[in-house]
């Protein structure tokens, strides 16, 4: 087949942050294989810690296994992926995920490639955050709370960039926004 696809798998606007896309990887995917595409270019984000995105190695894996057998199904490789790799706190990355995924997936909110997180709420993000205190408690080794603590890292800028609640009390207009990390964490 001579025909090439070229797929965006991140947020290349601010890929720290949370981009719940993952249930859309393996359809598309399949879509290209039905369409001809004897080529697929998945572009994400590169493997360097230092810059590093979400979800970085569930997502490779995802791509992986829809481009080996793209008619597999792309929610039991995240559901194998996430109990693997994360062990004992994987329960709550999958909630995560879930929170993540129902969320996006409102009527009127739209997950581009180049996004600013302005789709996210505090209340979001704050559930996020008392899933990752869960998930951080619940890993039993120094290697699966690093995989946790890597994670955590798209909930913490989240924290620093979802817009904030307003409310007005008496004529007194209130920011109010979820925690974030300290200058010591």
């Amino acid at each position: 087949h001579n025909l090439h696809g070229w797929e965006y798998t991140t947020n290349f606007q601010n890929p720290l942050g949370p981009h719940p896309n993952l249930q859309t990887l393996q359809p598309n995917i399949r879509e290209y294989a039905r369409q001809g595409i004897g080529f697929l270019f998945a572009q994400g984000w590169g493997t360097d810690p230092a810059s590093s995105s979400e979800l970085l190695w569930l997502r490779s894996y995802l791509i992986d296994k829809a481009l080996w057998n793209p008619e597999e199904s792309g929610e039991a490789h995240l559901r194998e992926f996430v109990s693997l790799y994360y062990g004992k706190a994987a329960p709550f990355i999958c909630d995560y995920i879930d929170l993540m995924r129902r969320h996006v997936n409102q009527p009127g909110i739209i997950l581009p490639c180049f996004n600013d997180q302005e789709w996210l709420t505090c209340d979001v993000v704050a559930t996020a955050q008392e899933l990752f205190q869960k998930a951080v408690a619940a890993a039993d080794n120094d290697t699966i709370r690093a995989r946790v603590e890597d994670a955590k890292v798209a909930v913490q800028y989240a924290a620093l960039v979802c817009p904030p609640k307003v409310s007005v009390d008496d004529n007194v207009l209130r920011l109010v926004r979820p925690p974030s990390v300290t200058l010591d964490e």
